[in-house]
């Protein structure tokens, strides 16, 4: 009599006697550990840290990461040459991609190609697992999703027991070390040992994961997330209802809001995806999950459409990044999941449009994958001739500016573009004066601190031009804003600019002995905050301004002086008068220190 196979159990495996198969998987993650404890503490001083360390990384990455979730769909032999099939191309590919920096270093630390390396590796892994369990798999949706979600569970149960046997370890090196024995804690001190340990747990864990496949089923998960269907559905209902009422300002100002969408959404596509399940027989049948996880489908076109619009207002007012593009593709694809659900709804058959939509998007994620790691997509070729344009265009330095980020960050297009803003701009722009020395800086860090500097050599040569001193004709030192920071140099000369009827700048420093007996100079600051006159109390030690807290105000209403008395000040309209302690007198106002 022939047996069927339950639709929830994972794909049968080409049997594999258990001993030799624990002993094969335990020796690749031997290898695997003994692999990466080479490429981090022995090739580097043999080979430095180029290119040709980057790529025998990621091959061995991306080759031993495969040949563990493989090995079980496939023979050991099958599963090496899918691994091999699979990591040779995408570590040629990121190879490619470091060529847009110059050192490897600043290539791995910019991060923007692992989410790509990651997205050709997950999904690349369930596919390949597909096509060798039997022939035209990868084509077949019910078998990609058992063989993803076995991936998983396996990794899960292989990093659990890897995680379990180190606390066995290393209870027992505590154990034994309460009697004077030390050996395994000695052996944990040898570099290549945790790596081996780790290695070698993690290869026997997936294999015995493998052995209990039957009992992994995938099946408490999806139930589980079925459930958070209504709840979710609710939830964006309630959001993109409200969100008229509330405005678009607040999701439209920054670039979180749009993240959170996306999100969101991606949650959404995965309880959606669960509750359609691997065939028409294991999808959703209560009536109320499965019109929540139709609603939630149809709900996701507009979600997904808020956060594209989001990100592009944002690239309108501030030109692209990385950043910005690497949201912006996901955006896309995020509204090709929510179109290929909707249509699945309008047509009738939803669950089966949605395995169907989720396996050629999983492969256009892929495609849009490898083109980010080619110079077909370079997110910073791009970036960098968005805010190039920017910089050309620029009427002088600017916060907003992505200066840094062009120089350090963004590899070789980067530079390029900024030395042609430089020979566009001319060497008498400030702009292009500021990006020239930004090039010559040795690392950010130092290009941060001279730029700063620039900025704050510029607002304090405002606040200089701006700020009167009373009593008429006191003078300070060289240096005496030295010890004010640049936050306080920039309030100030903003406060200066607020012009009153007159034409009189909103600031005013006013010499004012409030102790008399001290030896030290004494200074009252009165700037315009907008809302009303602050009072600052400083003293001048060692030819320097140092904060000396506030100035109480008494004998008038509220808790400021008015553009009024700042007037008075500066038109010498006050009196230094005594009570228990000198008092500044402004009309009927008195200023007298706070400590």
């Amino acid at each position: 009599m022939t047996q069927t196979q339950d639709p929830q159990s994972p794909p049968a495996a080409v049997p594999e006697p258990p001993a030799s198969g624990h002993l094969a998987m335990a020796l690749v993650g031997l290898a695997a550990g003994l692999s990466f404890w080479t490429l981090t503490d022995v090739l580097p001083e043999v080979l430095g840290t180029g290119r040709l360390l980057l790529w025998l990384a990621c091959v061995a990455l991306a080759g031993f990461v495969s040949l563990l979730a493989l090995s079980g769909p496939a023979r050991m032999r099958q599963a090496g040459q899918a691994a091999l099939i699979l990591a040779l191309p995408l570590s040629g590919l990121v190879l490619l991609a470091s060529l847009r920096y110059d050192s490897v270093r600043a290539f791995a630390e910019s991060g923007y190609w692992f989410g790509a390396f990651a997205i050709v590796l997950v999904p690349g892994m369930a596919f390949l697992a597909a096509a060798v369990t039997r022939p035209g798999g990868w084509r077949d949706p019910a078998l990609l999703f058992d063989i993803a979600w076995t991936i998983f569970l396996r990794q899960l149960v292989g990093i659990a027991f890897a995680g379990l046997v180190w606390l066995v370890v290393l209870l027992s090196s505590a154990l034994l070390e309460l009697v004077g024995i030390r050996v395994i804690d000695r052996l944990i001190d040898l570099a290549p040992v945790p790596w081996a340990l780790t290695g070698l747990a993690l290869g026997l864990g997936l294999s015995v994961a493998h052995d209990l496949r039957a009992h992994l089923s995938p099946l408490p998960v999806l139930r589980l997330l079925r459930l958070l269907a209504p709840v979710l559905l609710v939830v964006v209902a309630v959001f993109l209802l409200a969100l008229p009422l509330r405005g678009l300002d607040g999701l439209f100002g920054r670039l979180s809001p749009a993240l959170l969408l996306l999100s969101v959404a991606a949650g959404a596509v995965t309880v959606i995806s669960a509750a359609a399940d691997r065939d028409a027989a294991g999808a959703v049948r209560a009536p109320l999950l499965r019109r929540s996880a139709m609603g939630l489908s149809l709900l996701l076109v507009p979600l997904t459409g808020l956060a594209i619009w989001a990100i592009a207002l944002r690239v309108q007012q501030f030109g692209w990044t990385p950043a910005r593009l690497s949201g912006m593709l996901c955006g896309l694809l995020l509204a090709g999941y929510a179109l290929a659900y909707t249509l699945a709804v309008l047509r009738g058959d939803w669950d089966g449009g949605v395995r169907q939509g989720n396996r050629w998007l999983a492969l256009l994620s892929m495609a849009v994958a490898v083109l980010w790691l080619t110079p077909l997509l370079s997110a910073e070729a791009i970036s960098a001739g968005s805010q190039a344009a920017r910089l050309m265009a620029a009427q002088g330095p600017e916060p907003d500016l992505a200066m840094e980020e062009l120089a350090f960050d963004w590899g070789r297009p980067g530079r390029t573009a900024l030395d042609r803003v430089v020979q566009a701009r001319g060497a008498d722009d400030p702009l292009g004066q500021q990006i020239a020395a930004l090039l010559e800086a040795p690392d950010r860090r130092t290009a941060t601190e001279v730029r700063r500097a620039s900025a704050r050599a510029e607002t304090f040569a405002t606040l200089q031009a701006a700020l009167p001193l009373r009593p008429t004709g006191m003078t300070l030192p060289d240096g005496a804003f030295d010890a004010v920071n640049d936050w306080q140099i920039t309030t100030w000369a903003e406060a200066c600019a607020r012009l009153d009827g007159a034409g009189r700048p909103g600031c005013v420093l006013l010499e004012a002995p409030f102790q008399p007996d001290r030896a030290e100079r004494q200074f009252a600051m009165l700037t315009d905050t907008g809302s009303g006159v602050l009072a600052l109390r400083y003293v001048l030690e060692a030819g320097q301004l140092q904060p000396e807290g506030s100035l109480r105000l008494e004998g008038a209403s509220g808790d400021l002086l008015s553009r009024a008395d700042l007037a008075a000040v500066q038109e010498g309209r006050f009196a230094v008068t005594p009570v228990r302690r000198n008092a500044l007198r402004i009309g009927e106002s008195r200023l007298s220190p706070d400590n």
